[in-house]
């Protein structure tokens, strides 16, 4: 994870604790971070859903076939979009 990317974790950690509970938030991370993986993985062997791509060699560990250090921006850029969901319901 880069430096750059630390204190928005950790701001939408605790915003999200405080608005959902830890519970909430801690389910939205696993929802998350599950599906984003998924799509992800399944996009790199088929080519479905978002083209053929893939990751070099120096991202660093990985989860199956996406690097780890994507994934909190997967949740930083996952976020707003809960807060707008939960903010304007039907």
């Amino acid at each position: 994870m880069q430096c750059w990317q630390v204190p928005s974790c950790y701001f939408g950690l605790f915003h999200g604790a405080s608005t959902y509970g830890w519970r909430g938030i801690v389910f939205f991370i696993v929802v998350c971070l599950g599906v984003s993986n998924a799509f992800e993985n399944l996009s790199i062997l088929t080519g479905f859903p978002f083209g053929w791509y893939h990751y070099g060699d120096k991202m660093g560990p990985r989860l199956f076939l996406v690097p780890a250090s994507n994934r909190p921006s997967i949740f930083r850029r996952g976020l707003p979009f809960l807060d707008a969901g939960a903010r304007h319901p039907r």
